[in-house]
């Protein structure tokens, strides 16, 4: 037991965790790091980590990180899965890129920049994602948060999100941003304070944002956003199914009608509709999701943690379908743990620290710097 709280403490910090606690009543990271303990008390030769760090906000992982670091040191061999540029650059010695089940290359990390790997992932060469160019979104306010309190004694939490923009929400795990997401998505109630729509009027209850034209893309794929013993076809359209059905009966060519451009636009990859969800990849799974939330004809698309997980290929379609929905003029809040994605894809940040707004960056003081600075509570 003592060293089961050795090996927590060194990757959650200062956090003081109940041992006994179930691991259900802890929050997605605090599990997360709670599986990855389990596997270094046992002081293997060998460690396989399959994306291990999606869960894990950044002074886990990073913690996690040293941690491995400390044993590899001693002789411990590490095979690392991960989807995030910036996290093989950071721990691995060489890099293998597979696709479609093969080996494609295996590169010294000192080449394996972020478009080289991107080609071999995805067999053509595409840009990196870049910086957006500076930028207001000044559209009309689609939702107005006052007043929410995300705990007891916390300070309460204004904010406005416009039409035409893309808000990010960052924070570390625990400290409020991906609460917040649940609550302007319309999937949780605040502790205090009211969402307000377009014309000033309080929404309460799930139904409710749905008719203000609110959709919300759950942070865990498999618990929250598929439906695990449906087909493809039927997680798609179980949304939005009474616009489809009449006098009992489901109009299928409606269906595949709006499905069709959606799955080709995200570009989703499956064998036959009728198979189940579960036999597509975790990133095609989440184009379904994506595919199933735009079929809802959204004016605010709140998504929270939408590319955790998931390849760099099906983050690049990710991202161009936000920005294109946000030139539409559709309001997009996403909540995201990728440094890199807030930087590239958003016009405002607000940072959330201790369950309160700490600051809302906007593009001109939007840096690295000030990011990561913001999410520990300090100036930069």
């Amino acid at each position: 037991m003592r060293l089961a709280a050795a090996i927590l403490s060194e990757l959650l910090g200062d956090v003081l965790l109940d041992l006994d606690a179930k691991v259900a009543d802890l929050d997605l990271g605090t599990r997360q790091a709670a599986v990855i303990a389990r596997s270094l008390l046992l002081q293997p030769k060998l460690l396989i980590l399959d994306e291990a760090t999606a869960a894990l906000d950044i002074s886990t992982r990073d913690r996690l990180f040293a941690a491995i670091r400390r044993r590899v040191d001693t002789g411990l061999s590490v095979l690392f899965i991960t989807h995030k540029m910036d996290e093989i650059s950071a721990l691995s010695d060489e890099v293998t890129v597979l696709r479609s089940g093969e080996t494609v290359a295996t590169l010294p990390i000192a080449e394996a920049n972020p478009a080289r790997l991107l080609e071999l992932m995805s067999g053509r060469l595409e840009a990196v994602l870049r910086p957006r160019e500076t930028g207001t979104a000044t559209g009309t306010v689609r939702l107005t948060a006052s007043g929410i309190g995300l705990a007891i004694h916390a300070n309460p939490v204004d904010l406005l999100v416009r039409s035409g923009e893309i808000l990010g929400l960052a924070g570390l795990e625990g400290h409020g941003a991906d609460l917040f997401a649940q609550i302007v998505g319309g999937v949780r109630t605040p502790l205090a304070g009211a969402v307000r729509g377009e014309t000033g009027d309080v929404i309460r209850g799930q139904a409710d944002f749905v008719g203000h034209g609110v959709a919300y893309v759950p942070r865990d794929r498999k618990l929250e956003g598929i439906f695990a013993p449906l087909s493809i076809a039927d997680n798609f359209s179980i949304s939005t199914l009474d616009r489809y059905t009449r006098f009992g009966l489901v109009d299928e060519a409606r269906v595949a009608a709006e499905r069709a451009p959606l799955f080709a636009r995200l570009g989703v990859k499956f064998g036959a509709l009728g198979h189940a969800i579960t036999s597509l990849s975790g990133g095609n799974q989440q184009k379904v999701i994506l595919a199933r939330t735009l079929a809802q004809k959204p004016r605010v698309l709140v998504l929270n943690d939408p590319t955790r997980g998931v390849d760099l290929a099906t983050k690049q379609d990710i991202y161009a379908l936000l920005l294109e929905q946000a030139a539409a003029g559709i309001s997009v809040v996403i909540h995201s743990t990728e440094i890199e994605e807030l930087l590239a894809l958003c016009h405002r940040v607000a940072i959330f620290h201790n369950a309160t707004l700490y600051s809302v960056l906007d593009r001109d003081g939007l840096t690295r710097e000030t990011l990561i600075a913001g999410l520990f509570g300090r100036e930069p």
